[in-house]
């Protein structure tokens, strides 16, 4: 039997574990100055990520990307399938360093955009089934996605945060 939410719809679970050009990561680990260039290094297409791995909300970075309006605002969009199509008005601010990123930046507009269509998160390429339990996921990285499931480390790591979240919020 599958894996059912609350609400009885299908789960399908993903770890982001694309290491890509910018990281959440990298910010996290800086001080104010170097956020500041890593920033604007980005924008101006030097590669100065640390590679310190993925991090909570890294897959935002492949999603969504921002501009700058020529109102000086900055503006979020999502990827289309035509990356970084832009209006006259809008100047693209670009986070995605190489065809490894490009690639997974594809690959999870096309899940996302299935998903939103059919309630299915499948891409031409890559079947992403539900999970049966809740150790199942898919693993995405370098553009692909692989079916895995939780090893003892990870299981270990998991039981110790929901023993931190339960503590701390008296979760049940």
């Amino acid at each position: 039997m599958n894996k059912k939410s609350k609400s009885g719809s299908s789960l399908f679970l993903y770890r982001f574990d694309h290491v890509g050009s910018f990281s959440v990561s990298d910010l996290a680990s800086s001080g104010p100055l170097e956020m500041m260039k890593i920033v604007l290094s980005r924008i101006m297409g030097y590669d100065v990520a640390k590679r310190l791995g993925s991090c909570h909300a890294d897959d935002l970075f492949y999603l969504f990307r921002l501009s700058i309006h020529k109102t000086h605002a900055l503006t979020l969009r999502y990827f289309s399938t035509s990356h970084f199509r832009s209006s006259s008005s809008e100047y693209p601010l670009k986070f995605l360093g190489d065809s490894d990123d490009e690639a997974m930046s594809r690959l999870l507009v096309d899940l996302w955009v299935h998903f939103a269509q059919h309630g299915i998160p499948t891409s031409d390429k890559n079947i992403w089934k539900e999970a049966v339990s809740s150790s199942d996921y898919v693993h995405l990285n370098r553009g692909s996605i692989t079916p895995s499931r939780l090893d003892d480390q990870e299981k270990a790591r998991r039981n110790l945060w929901d023993d931190i979240s339960k503590s701390i919020y008296k979760f049940r």
